[in-house]
């Protein structure tokens, strides 16, 4: 589907493709890509930072600001707090789950939104910006590749 509305460049074509459905109706989108005739240029657009702010204004009508990285969501304050990762914790539904900066995220970080517990080592996500089909996978939530998760 192509779109000529509000774009960044008003010359380019905006392509959006939603992988999936999170909770609430929320749609997963692939990544953001503008297109013109000489050039591919992927914006910050569909990052996983924009899914995590949108899910939880629709959810639960919080308001997250601006931050360029999954790693600013580290910043966050109330309602927000920091819960490190270790076995004797275990994430809840509707926590953001954050990933180091490490392997495919050491240039920004990775978020997602837990959906699911199914239990202490497996968590389902929604998250955008991935390889995940629909945008829905499995995690273990005390992986050595996530740093913790933020909750309200």
């Amino acid at each position: 589907m192509y779109s000529t509305g509000a774009t960044p460049f008003p010359h380019y074509y905006q392509m959006r493709h939603i992988k999936g459905y999170a909770p609430y109706g929320i749609p997963i989108y692939d990544d953001s890509t503008y297109v013109n005739k000489r050039s591919v240029l992927k914006p910050i657009g569909d990052q996983s930072v924009e899914f995590v702010k949108r899910w939880y204004m629709h959810a639960y009508r919080v308001y997250i600001p601006y931050m360029y990285h999954a790693m600013d969501i580290l910043s966050l304050q109330h309602p927000f707090s920091y819960i490190a990762n270790t076995e004797e914790q275990t994430p809840c539904v509707g926590d953001i789950l954050i990933w180091k900066q490490a392997g495919m995220y050491k240039t920004s970080g990775h978020v997602a939104i837990i959906i699911k517990v199914l239990n202490q080592s497996a968590v389902i996500v929604a998250e955008q910006n991935t390889m995940a089909r629909n945008g829905i996978r499995t995690v273990n939530p005390h992986s050595s590749a996530i740093m913790g998760w933020m909750r309200t």
